[in-house]
């Protein structure tokens, strides 16, 4: 009798970590794949400061401090939303704060003008950023010309004509981000790192987000 109860006793414990699980149908299952193999599009790149940086006065002499070179860079693009948050270390909704502009190298092996956005994390959904993070990403925006042409002078280098991502002060997006060994946050993909908070894009990697969970 005694074997008996201990075996009842383990039937109904199995089948109450049973009901526990959580169990996906066949429609979430098609609704998962379906997001992960949605293409994504971050914000458009441009070209910023063209007529400024060629209209700089001074010593315009070729390789002269104020003779703008142009850089083009061939950016990692990701398939799918799928792809993107699989290669992302950290995916959070951010409002950008502040807008400044300083020399880095962390794109390139020379250092350039870099413009760094400051954004408070309203929500994260992979890994664990939280607080204020700062994000720099290289050339500069069409706002602040001269602040910008002051630190690049400042640093001793020729302004350059990059393609760039701009972001607005009090603007909400979702953003897709690399994380250093040191704890650094950087744009994954300046192509795919930023998403308008109400975009459908955003709304997709957010499912991702929540399905890896």
């Amino acid at each position: 009798m005694k074997r008996i109860a201990y075996l009842l006793v383990a039937v109904l414990l199995l089948a109450f970590a049973g009901c526990g699980e959580a169990k996906v149908s066949s429609e979430q299952a098609a609704q998962i794949a379906s997001d992960r193999a949605t293409a994504v599009e971050g914000i458009p790149i441009k070209k910023h400061g063209v007529e400024f940086w060629r209209g700089l006065e001074g010593a315009d002499l070729p390789g002269g401090i104020n003779q703008p070179i142009e850089h083009f860079v061939d950016w990692v693009w990701f398939r799918n939303a799928g792809e993107l948050v699989d290669a992302a270390e950290g995916v959070f909704t951010g409002r950008v704060t502040g807008i400044s502009f300083g020399i880095s190298d962390d794109d390139f092996k020379e250092p350039m003008l870099h413009t760094f956005y400051t954004i408070e994390v309203r929500e994260a959904h992979k890994g664990a950023l939280g607080g204020t993070v700062v994000i720099g990403v290289p050339g500069g925006i069409d706002a602040c010309l001269e602040e910008q042409d002051a630190v690049r002078r400042a640093a001793g280098l020729r302004p350059v004509i990059l393609a760039n991502v701009e972001l607005s002060v009090g603007e909400t997006y979702l953003f897709c981000v690399h994380i250093t060994e040191d704890g650094r946050v950087l744009h994954h993909t300046l192509l795919q790192f930023a998403f308008p908070d109400e975009s459908d894009d955003a709304a997709v990697i957010r499912r991702v987000c929540a399905a890896e969970q």
